[in-house]
């Protein structure tokens, strides 16, 4: 995920001015995201304890990586109300899905790390972002070498598509090993 937050505003702004938008519509389409998790969290929260931690990750998976292939091939679009509206669709679910991921990330942090290595754990989590922005700008500019602005988007959105259902599984199998480990410590 830190891959793809880092590529909206290195190339959304490119990409508006090429449409001709304002810096007030390019700054609407970028804090869309922010908006909606302050929006969605709490019903994520309520909603997520009853789904579970590992589908509220999977789906907030799936969630991006929709948004950004519709981001993506949004830039298909040749009127610019038109993407304008589109690009603020695909950053409601971007949005909606990193908060989701924010809500899943934290219960599996609470949920599977033993108290002792919390810090740990949370350090590794904000390394991985990290090592994924830090990747950002080398990837997106070789993908928008490669096809130009829908690449760098499709790109971050077709792959995290593809990675979600092995994310997906890998907390399964974390999960049950966590608590076959707990039943062994009991007896």
């Amino acid at each position: 995920m830190g891959i793809g937050i880092m590529t909206f505003p290195v190339y959304l702004p490119l990409l508006a001015i090429k449409y001709g938008l304002s810096g007030t519509m390019i700054g609407c389409i970028l804090c869309v995201p922010a908006l909606m998790q302050i929006v969605s969290i709490p019903f994520i929260t309520k909603y997520g304890r009853v789904i579970g931690v590992e589908k509220t990750v999977f789906i907030s998976g799936i969630f991006y990586g929709v948004g950004f292939v519709a981001f993506g091939l949004s830039t298909l679009i040749e009127e610019p109300i038109a993407f304008f509206w589109m690009a603020i669709g695909a950053q409601v679910v971007v949005g909606f899905s990193l908060a989701a991921n924010i809500v899943g990330e934290q219960a599996l942090l609470l949920r599977y790390s033993l108290k002792s290595e919390r810090e740990k754990n949370l350090g590794m989590f904000r390394a991985a972002s990290g090592a994924g922005g830090m990747l950002a700008p080398m990837l997106g500019t070789a993908m928008y070498a490669l096809g130009g602005f829908m690449a760098a988007f499709l790109y971050v959105g077709i792959g995290y598509l593809l990675i979600s259902p092995f994310i997906y599984f890998q907390l399964y199998k974390a999960k049950e090993l966590y608590f076959q480990e707990g039943e062994r410590m009991k007896n």
